[in-house]
């Protein structure tokens, strides 16, 4: 059923990758078809080079050049590679991302070993770090072996925010005037456990996820979640865990206890200052996700909220009961429990309504006054500004400048 949903997910978005689940022992007589005779350039993680001397071996007609990189790392060097090499072959999501990145630039073929049970750096449709925004071409070839796959409970509950999205597009869709709404095949998530055929199955959902967020706009759990791993320098177990709990048990309490207070007005510009310096971002890009609603249109969403309530309550609750049966397999797994830190993901939760475009549960919680507003003086408003903006000689604000 997975696989199948995988095909129709990469025939939607026009993705020609070929996907083969097979022994990584394999590997030459797959690169073999997608570049026949060709000089191989493998790019690997520092989590892959335990793998490297084997795909080496496997890749020796190819004649093979080895490149190591860190999770953050520029990939300058790779240019320096000789310029006879036809096919990059990345391992794990840095090395994916990386190769794939080499092979649209040379204009070579790529392919794509992931080392644990997730589509991380497979499909993203632009490069991140630092050429953010390059656009990549899609692997040519990726080779799932679930026999080798590590890390099943991090990307378990990394793919489980899918199911935080799915709530977010639901609610977006009945608060901003009927946009589309996506379906995720996230309850098939119950269904895997930490065993070869699991973690391929895993990495299908977390595959037919990613590809569909190739047409979608920035989730918020999505965007903290990637501020909150550059924080912690890119590895740190049991975050996308302790960020589902949290977000789920936000929706339940908005729903069920929320209320709106009557003529708030949130601190738009002071919110979107604190969101671009917790994600490491400039305020400019979080000013676009933010539309300020006219008076008529902020008394039709307490409408719509009391008009909805319910329905949406039952619902968070349903995504609560499918979060709790989730745990039991995740902590099966050997997965790891950070949700003690209560300031930080309440902070996350918060700093999330600016960094995407939708009416999600933290936008909603905005608007209707029960996230707090910051407490700013107009001399802290102008230090912010002096902070990420030139001004003129008569002290006016000009443009914003870059963030290092």
């Amino acid at each position: 059923m997975c696989f199948s949903l995988l095909e129709g997910a990469l025939a939607s978005c026009g993705v020609a990758t070929k996907i083969r689940f097979c022994s990584i022992t394999r590997i030459a007589e797959w690169i073999g078809e997608v570049a026949p005779y060709s000089r191989a350039a493998i790019i690997v993680g520092e989590s892959g080079p335990s793998l490297l001397a084997g795909v080496r071996e496997k890749l020796v007609a190819h004649k093979p050049v080895c490149v190591v990189l860190g999770e953050g790392e520029p990939f300058n060097d790779l240019f320096s590679l000789p310029d006879d090499i036809r096919i990059a072959v990345g391992a794990g999501s840095v090395g994916i991302a990386a190769a794939r990145f080499f092979a649209t630039v040379r204009g070579c073929k790529c392919a794509a070993l992931p080392l644990s049970p997730s589509a991380r750096g497979c499909f993203e449709e632009k490069a991140s770090g630092r050429f953010a925004g390059y656009p990549m071409s899609v692997p040519d070839l990726v080779i799932v072996d679930g026999n080798t796959m590590k890390g099943f409970s991090s990307a378990y509950a990394e793919t489980a925010l899918s199911a935080l999205c799915a709530e977010d597009l639901r609610i977006d869709a009945i608060f901003s005037n009927g946009r589309r709404e996506e379906e995720f095949p996230y309850d098939m998530l119950l269904q895997c456990e930490d065993d070869e055929q699991g973690r391929e199955k895993l990495f299908c959902l977390d595959a037919i996820f990613r590809l569909k967020l190739r047409n979608l706009p920035p989730f918020p759990v999505l965007q903290v979640y990637e501020a909150e791993r550059r924080r912690a320098h890119f590895e740190e177990e049991g975050l996308a865990f302790a960020l589902l709990h949290r977000f789920a048990a936000e929706e339940e309490r908005l729903f069920s206890i929320g209320k709106p207070r009557t003529y708030f007005v949130p601190a738009y510009f002071e919110r979107a200052f604190l969101a671009a310096e917790y994600a490491k971002v400039l305020p400019t890009q979080l000013f676009e996700n933010i539309c300020v609603p006219t008076a008529k249109e902020s008394f039709q969403r307490v409408c719509k909220f009391r008009e909805c309530r319910e329905k949406l309550l039952t619902n968070a609750k349903i995504l609560r009961q499918f979060v709790n049966s989730l745990s039991i397999n995740y902590f099966k797994a050997g997965g790891e429990d950070i949700r003690a830190q209560e300031k930080r993901f309440s902070v996350a939760f918060d700093r999330s309504a600016e960094l995407s475009p939708l009416v999600s549960v933290a936008a909603l919680a905005r608007e209707f006054g029960i996230l707090p507003n910051p407490c700013w003086s107009s001399s802290d408003k102008q230090m912010k500004l002096n902070t990420y903006a030139g001004t003129d000689t008569e002290g006016k604000t000009t443009c914003f400048a870059a963030q290092n």
